[in-house]
């Protein structure tokens, strides 16, 4: 089966995008619990170190975030299709 791979890299970026959106929704309402979270993710590595009081969310750091998330997104997307078109090709 071949996939569309505008598609699916579309899919992909929309669904990446939810998730940014969702991340940044916890984030505001739960700061210091989004930090340990994201410690677990990487392996426990202590990012408490990192928080800062006050850390504002902007419209612009916003939008850059979500078109780098969007973008980022659907090029690796885009290759994993394209590679996936070609491996299923050769049989």
């Amino acid at each position: 089966m071949r996939l569309n791979i505008h598609k699916f890299a579309l899919s992909a970026a929309l669904t990446m995008s939810a998730v940014y959106l969702a991340c940044l929704a916890l984030s505001a309402l739960a700061p210091v619990f989004t930090i340990k979270l994201f410690g677990w993710l990487v392996h426990l590595i202590n990012l408490e170190q990192f928080m800062v009081e006050n850390v504002e969310v902007t419209f612009f750091s916003f939008t850059v975030g979500l078109a780098q998330t969007f973008a980022y997104a659907y090029l690796v997307t885009l290759l994993f299709g394209w590679l996936y078109n070609k491996l299923t090709a050769r049989g």
